[in-house]
């Protein structure tokens, strides 16, 4: 029992990911750049929290959505980019984490006494659950 608890309990908590990209269409423009920004690498891309110190073009926007107690909507954009759109670095415009809801599980055992009694115990488990939500711009050095 306490096997099976312990896999549902992982599956809860890998929780899954989803994206949605939408491609920029138009003509590219002289995007703002800074002198400096903060900037982290996740799965190998650069992540820019403010405008990047060199010229880039814009390939689209990708709002990601993670869910689970680690969910990381950026790292897992950044992944997305990697895999499938080829850009070079992410600009994030938001990222928020939020309580989304959360999973119980329960069990109940019940006895029946002799002359008619009927004894129940049982147990119960929540846990909750978050969603990681980025909007990110996918951009490609010139």
């Amino acid at each position: 029992m306490k096997r099976v608890l312990s896999v549902c309990t992982f599956i809860v908590l890998a929780g899954c990911a989803s994206h949605e990209y939408m491609p920029y269409m138009g003509a590219q423009q002289n995007w703002p750049t800074a002198p400096g920004a903060f900037v982290q690498m996740k799965s190998g891309v650069p992540v820019y929290y403010g405008f990047p110190p060199r010229p880039y073009i814009v390939l689209g926007r990708l709002e990601e959505k993670s869910h689970g107690r680690w969910a990381d909507a950026v790292n897992d954009a950044a992944q997305a980019i990697k895999k499938e759109q080829g850009g070079d670095a992410i600009i994030v415009l938001s990222h928020r984490d939020q309580a989304d809801g959360s999973v119980s599980f329960g069990n109940a055992f019940g006895n029946f006494y002799g002359g008619g009694g009927f004894f129940a115990t049982g147990t119960s488990v929540s846990i909750p659950r978050r969603q990681d939500r980025a909007t990110v711009v996918v951009i490609k050095w010139k």
